[in-house]
């Protein structure tokens, strides 16, 4: 229980994701794989903190997220899994997460994590385009003023869903 405590510990004041954790791509597609030209991408590029949950085309789920924050065991390592997906062009419904963390959680669970922020767009992508979600907040406060939840759009440098903090 002491290690569980201490990892707790070191989380709670390093939960800002990186690039260079394991990133595993999906392609939501049938058929032959396509180059990445001819799909749009969409992935957790800056780090887990801002998450997909699903994404949806009509009724249809398109792909949903195999393991949440919470689950990864591996957290503390700075070895947490991020996902990118391949998609074809077209409208999708993407639902996304803010990842946050408190004391409270972790006596109530045994695990710091919960959603602070769950947000949802329907959003056209757009052939050769890659998008990112993004996410900021403080810690383990993730309902004070400079929390933001958001999509990009990495090929055009713009927020395409949700709110970026200023």
């Amino acid at each position: 229980m002491k290690t569980r405590h201490l990892r707790w510990f070191i989380g709670m004041f390093g939960l800002q994701g990186c690039a260079s954790e394991p990133l595993t791509t999906f392609d939501a597609y049938g058929g032959v794989r396509l180059p990445d030209n001819e799909l749009a991408i969409i992935g957790e590029l800056h780090g887990p903190v801002a998450g997909l949950e699903t994404i949806t085309q009509g009724r249809s789920v398109i792909w949903k997220r195999r393991a949440s924050l919470e689950d990864q065991d591996h957290f503390f390592g700075s070895d947490v899994d991020r996902e990118q997906i391949r998609l074809k062009p077209g409208r999708y419904q993407i639902d996304f997460v803010l990842w946050c963390k408190s004391d409270y959680a972790f006596l109530e669970t045994g695990s710091a994590f919960y959603v602070g922020l769950r947000k949802s767009a329907e959003l056209d992508r757009i052939a050769g385009h890659t998008y990112s979600t993004g996410g900021k907040h403080w810690g383990y406060a993730c309902r004070i003023k400079g929390v933001g939840l958001w999509i990009e759009d990495q090929t055009e440098k713009r927020v395409v869903a949700g709110d970026a903090p200023e």
